[in-house]
């Protein structure tokens, strides 16, 4: 896990240098996006430069990566939890690791489209209503 605190100064950093029409909306992909990328560098690292055992994999450092992040990595990447695999859940032909099981938040966007159908199909129905009520008043009158 991140702490919080370097993940709302990466933000703070992201919006520096980007523009976003909406940044609230748009941190949840920024971030999420962010987070595979530094999988897929841990994981790239991971098998490149992983050893036989903790010590030889302590010593085989890649250059751009801090003395102090490096062992912290290494040393829970040999721990048992590590080792062991997660939860399994069944999704599709087959067993599928918790991880892979993501439910799509609803946007905003779509929170204010169902809001706005709700309403109109309230409009609908009173005006639908209302012409029954007037039909039945000129049937009455002829």
């Amino acid at each position: 896990m991140v702490n919080p605190h370097i993940k709302n100064k990466v933000w703070e950093v992201i919006q520096f240098k980007f523009w976003f029409d909406d940044p609230p909306m748009r941190k949840v992909f920024v971030m999420s996006a962010l987070g595979s990328r530094c999988k897929d560098v841990k994981l790239r690292h991971w098998k490149e430069y992983k050893r036989d055992s903790l010590s030889e994999t302590l010593l085989n450092r890649p250059e751009n990566v801090p003395e102090n992040q490096w062992g912290h990595f290494v040393h829970m990447r040999f721990t048992e939890k590590w080792k062991r695999s997660g939860r399994v859940r069944c999704v599709g032909r087959g067993p599928t690791p918790s991880k892979l099981v993501n439910h799509s938040p609803v946007t905003r966007q779509e929170i204010e489209n169902s809001e706005m159908v709700i309403d109109l199909k309230s409009q609908v129905k009173e005006l639908s209503d209302q012409v029954k009520g007037m039909t039945t008043f000129i049937q009455q009158v002829i």
